[in-house]
């Protein structure tokens, strides 16, 4: 696979684009968030959203590849895939990794969550330059985003 090429996405700019797409999710699909729809709807909708912000990247939902052949595995689990990714397939240049769960779900696990999100950091597999943690609530506001960055090699928490 070729060298991680990121261009030059600094993490604002990224804060912003994904500002812009929470925003639409709320505005026309607040009903998925509320009314308890499956996680993969409301991740799937918010990917929608990103992709129109990004039209130079690939975002998918539940990517399980790692270049052509390879699936895609951290520690070890050939089960574990990111909600949504921003990326460029059958390449190294991976810029977001997103990790999400509702107020409504009853699998909370933000431990687990941000574990994976380092992971895929963290991993010279993958390392992803930018990791998101969002727990959705009923409204925006109450929304929490967690956001990292890949600091030579290392996931830190930004704040």
């Amino acid at each position: 696979m070729p060298k991680v090429l990121y261009t030059k996405q600094s993490l604002s700019e990224v804060q912003n684009k994904l500002s812009t797409a929470l925003q639409l999710l709320y505005k026309n699909d607040l009903f998925l968030i509320e009314n308890s729809t499956n996680e993969r709807s409301i991740t799937h909708k918010l990917a929608e959203y990103i992709q129109q912000l990004f039209p130079e990247w690939h975002v998918d939902c539940e990517y399980n590849r790692r270049g052509e052949k390879n699936v895609k595995e951290i520690n070890g689990q050939t089960t574990s895939y990111p909600d949504i990714i921003i990326h460029r397939r059958n390449t190294k240049d991976n810029l977001l990794v997103i990790e999400a769960k509702s107020v409504h779900s009853q699998n909370h696990d933000e431990k687990k969550d941000k574990q994976k999100i380092t992971h895929y950091i963290e991993d010279s597999r993958y390392s992803y330059k930018y990791g998101l943690w969002i727990f959705f609530h009923d409204e925006l506001r109450a929304a929490q985003l967690d956001c990292f960055e890949n600091r030579n090699g290392f996931c830190c928490e930004v704040k």
